[in-house]
């Protein structure tokens, strides 16, 4: 098998989305507020005049404070295109364990003695892992097939699949005070991958922030809703700063690896992946580093160390990544710098109706400590349910 693989790295929204009715008033500005962060929780009063506690929580009379006709309150769309892979943004990418994985096709030899050494399967000194090392990856080149060297190559680039990411959120917009004080919730629902297997298939998978990530991956921010002059069309720039939250990357990659990579191989994890592809040449290997270091160094190391070299290895391998990999977690990302503008009028409806259908011409940061990203606030249509 030789066909082309590749990384298209873009995402898809992944959860089904509420629409909205107007949500209740307040009659002036919000008092004492104070920033969602991790989980969105806010010290001061609802926009809508609930619970101080809890932010967003309807009163029974939705009015608009703004007096003006038009009804601004909904949930849209918001995706965001991140680049995770940048410096500084996902450091956990750079672990010893994912490091040694991108390593396998290029140095499978230090690769493989490294994670041996490192579970016990073998008490070598220095010296000789670096023959058995060098023995390895010279000769594993004759014994492996095509295929299992593809897809080698594929599985050592997994987290390549971050390098062009888009993020799945919904923004939702409160009711504004009658100054246009108003609040919003900025939610990371899930992420959409898309990806050519090892079959040259292009595939598409959807995933979704778990409902214990669900609380960190909300922010509730204070921002500024101003109307256009044509009111009571329900046409307003929006502004807002300051939310934190917190990205779950590593539990979307874990739940779409297996649609992407391995169930095209005929396995559900990675670990099953490995010792599938590699059984074969586990045990051509045991051959080949016998003679290989005996011709080198006249030392005979017997023949089940380089089997057992491999085998325990990718066991420790697969484990090491697959969980270095569940515990990738952005957390305090900042988002500031947002705007979009809300519209009456949208493709799915045409008709002016007084109601904000649409969000568009949007923008926003998101800052992973020193990496600032500047990226569009795409899609912004409105769910069909209410706040």
């Amino acid at each position: 098998m030789n066909k082309s693989l590749h990384f298209l790295g873009s995402l898809a929204l992944v959860t089904s989305l509420a629409a909205c009715a107007p949500v209740a008033s307040t009659t002036g500005d919000f008092p004492n507020t104070g920033n969602g962060g991790n989980g969105g929780n806010n010290n001061g009063a609802s926009p809508d005049g609930g619970d101080p506690g809890t932010p967003g929580a309807p009163s029974t009379t939705p009015t608009n404070p703004l007096n003006n006709g038009a009804t601004y309150s909904g949930v849209y769309k918001a995706n965001a295109a991140l680049d995770f892979t940048q410096p500084g943004v996902l450091p956990g990418l750079l672990s010893p364990a994912l490091a040694a994985l991108a390593n396998l096709s290029t140095d499978p030899g230090s690769s493989l003695v490294n994670f041996a050494q490192a579970a016990g399967a073998i008490n070598l000194n220095s010296t000789t892992r670096n023959v058995i090392a060098s023995v390895i990856t010279d000769k594993l080149a004759s014994v492996l097939p095509p295929d299992v060297k593809q897809a080698l190559d594929l599985i050592s680039n997994i987290t390549q699949i971050t390098s062009s990411t888009t993020l799945l959120n919904t923004i939702t917009v409160h009711t504004p005070s009658t100054t246009g004080a108003v609040y919003v919730d900025v939610i990371v629902t899930g992420a959409g991958f898309d990806f050519v297997d090892v079959n040259g298939t292009a595939t598409h998978v959807d995933v979704q922030t778990s409902a214990a990530q669900l609380p960190a991956s909300k922010s509730t921010i204070l921002g500024k809703l101003t109307p256009h002059s044509n009111a009571p069309i329900a046409d307003a720039d929006v502004t807002f700063t300051g939310g934190s939250i917190s990205i779950p990357v590593g539990d979307f990659l874990v739940q779409a690896l297996g649609t992407l990579v391995f169930q095209p191989l005929g396995q559900t994890d990675l670990k099953s992946t490995l010792l599938h592809l590699m059984s074969n040449t586990c045990d051509d290997l045991g051959y080949v580093v016998e003679t290989g270091v005996y011709n080198l160094t006249s030392l005979d190391v017997g023949h089940d160390v380089g089997t057992r070299i491999c085998t325990t290895a990718i066991t420790l391998a697969a484990n090491e990544i697959t969980s270095a990999i569940s515990s990738l977690k952005v957390n305090n990302v900042k988002i500031t710098n947002g705007r979009f503008t809300l519209f009456d009028v949208s493709p799915s409806h045409s008709a002016v109706d007084h109601k904000a259908d649409l969000l568009g011409d949007g923008s926003w940061t998101w800052s992973f400590g020193s990496a600032n990203i500047d990226t569009s606030i795409d899609d912004g249509t409105r769910s069909a349910s209410a706040i």
